[in-house]
């Protein structure tokens, strides 16, 4: 099944991802110190800005609507591929336990009626 490939997949965007929000936070903390470089009275606002911020980040609706959109439809996705898979097994496994009844069972079964 696809199970361990997902759990990579996941993993390796996850990975990416998280070293992306790292290193952009990283940057703009060295930005904002690099303005305040020369200037003591700066750098310690600066530091006591980014060590102590407090503020609510508001994001625009726009790339939340299509973020919320885009995860819900991935996991709308995964669980219609998860009953499928569990339906075609189910399936597979009823014919399979059909096809196990050769004639003579089928007419053995009848006769003991």
């Amino acid at each position: 099944m696809h199970m361990q490939s997902d759990k990579e997949a996941y993993l390796s965007v996850y990975s990416t991802a998280r070293e992306s929000i790292l290193k952009s936070r990283a940057d703009h903390i060295k930005s904002e110190l690099d303005e305040a470089a020369g200037d003591v009275r700066a750098t310690w606002r600066t530091a006591q800005r980014l060590l102590h911020n407090r503020h609510k980040v508001v994001y625009d609706n726009a790339p939340c609507t299509l973020l919320v959109s885009t995860f819900c439809q991935f996991f709308v996705n995964q669980v219609r591929r998860i009953c499928n898979n569990i339906s075609a097994a189910l399936q597979s496994s009823v014919r399979r336990t059909f096809a196990s009844v050769s004639t003579s069972d089928h007419s053995c079964l009848h006769s003991s009626q």
